[in-house]
């Protein structure tokens, strides 16, 4: 079976290779090693191997190379670079290399941590580059979201005060729902931040940006007006808070912890 590379043909072959002070050619490869990696559904995966050694970069499809030379065929660039090409095969190779059952030695198992670690390592280690930067970016995101609808709900609160109306309030109100929806994301990114009061009030439509500011809009006065433009003040210092906040993942904030934590100072 062409998966499973006969295992008196792989040892027979790497033997040959890797005889101590044998330096073989690039061309130097037993002809069965060399029809094994070029077998069809071995081409992708010596293109891998290519690939992973920084020989080549991928080509057009999964078993062509992108070489100086172009995009070309694994059998192409065997004829252009046969010393990548040898050596890409030989990695192919000896990766698929069923292990010795019968070594016990401490050279064996030696061996066999080795060729563990060397596996395991890189795998761990992307993953856990992968999980930072997930950890660190998602934060990020929602900062820079929180200013964004913040700023917008700015702009709409401002304009239906200079000139009230319902198509205004319309406006008003889903800059507000779309600002409480990024509130609700960083609420369950940081469930132990408590919510100041006027993130509190934003959330549930109350208090002098709630539903009840569009209540007979005509007859409402510059009191009105002051105490709104007020609350809107505080909800930009708070969500500045949050965002810069959120702007060091890594780092404690313990003030956003205690109680009311972003009014502090504040009647």
């Amino acid at each position: 079976m062409a998966g499973l590379f006969a295992v008196g043909l792989l040892v027979t072959g790497l033997a040959l290779l890797l005889r101590p002070g044998d330096d073989p050619g690039p061309r130097s490869l037993p002809d069965r090693m060399v029809v094994a990696c070029l077998e069809t559904d071995q081409r992708s995966r010596l293109v891998a191997a290519a690939v992973a050694l920084e020989l080549a970069d991928p080509g057009s499809v999964p078993d062509r190379v992108r070489t100086p030379e172009g995009d070309r065929t694994v059998r192409q660039w065997r004829d252009d670079r046969p010393a990548d090409f040898r050596r890409a095969c030989v990695a192919l190779v000896e990766a698929r290399s069923p292990r010795e059952e019968t070594s016990s030695g401490p050279g064996a198992w030696s061996g066999l941590l080795s060729s563990i670690a060397s596996g395991l390592v890189p795998l761990v280690a992307g993953a856990l580059l992968t999980a930072a930067a997930t950890a660190w970016r998602r934060p990020l995101q929602l900062g820079t979201q929180l200013r964004e609808r913040c700023r917008r709900l700015e702009e709409q609160v401002h304009a239906y005060l200079a000139q009230p109306s319902g198509e205004r309030f319309d406006a008003l109100r889903n800059g507000r729902r779309d600002l409480a929806e990024v509130l609700a994301q960083v609420r369950d990114l940081r469930p132990g931040w408590r919510t100041p009061d006027s993130l509190e009030l934003l959330v549930a439509s109350r208090g002098p940006l709630g539903d009840g500011l569009h209540d007979h809009y005509a007859s409402k006065n510059d009191a009105d007006r002051d105490r709104a433009r007020a609350e809107l003040d505080r909800i930009r210092q708070d969500i500045d808070l949050w965002a810069r906040a959120l702007g060091r993942p890594y780092t404690p904030h313990p003030a956003l912890k205690e109680k009311n934590p972003l009014r502090r100072g504040r009647p």
